[in-house]
């Protein structure tokens, strides 16, 4: 009964990563990759934030992180700023096309997930929020706990 469990939500789970990985492609205006619109969105949550925090936040390397905020930056997406408070660090601002781009992107993806959810109830939806909730906090922890340990969980 597990295994046949673990196989379908295995491979529900590769279908849904899929549909949301197409999802995010077309969501993604005005030519950018998809690491950049991830890279938008997440300066737009972190204002200020510098190179260091967004590889961190993004779970990329820094020198991959550089690269795409320069591509974005040349784009007119981001805006680079030294503090004054510290001249040692540089911290990253979206631009107002980035803004618009950023309202762009949610706005398509919440659209989509909307209809996607459409004939859900309310109980239905406070339930897949649970349940999304648990299973990535889940699988945080066990990154973590890996990355800790220094191995892999397999």
């Amino acid at each position: 009964m597990e295994d046949k469990f673990l196989k379908k939500f295995r491979e529900l789970l590769r279908l849904l990563d899929r549909e949301l990985f197409f999802q995010n492609i077309s969501s993604c205006c005005g030519g950018l990759s998809l690491a950049q619109c991830h890279t938008l969105l997440e300066i737009e949550k972190n204002k200020n934030i510098t190179i260091t925090n967004l590889a961190g936040n993004l779970l990329l390397d820094k020198s991959t992180v550089s690269r795409s905020v320069e591509n974005l930056v040349q784009a007119g997406y981001v805006d680079r700023a030294v503090p004054s408070e510290n001249r040692r660090i540089t911290t990253l601002n979206l631009t107002e096309p980035g803004q618009k781009t950023c309202q762009s992107i949610k706005w398509n993806n919440e659209k989509y997930l909307e209809n996607a959810i459409s004939e859900f109830s309310e109980k239905e939806k406070k339930e897949l929020l649970k349940l999304l909730d648990k299973i990535t906090m889940n699988m945080i922890q066990l990154r973590r706990n890996s990355d800790n340990s220094g191995g892999s969980i397999c």
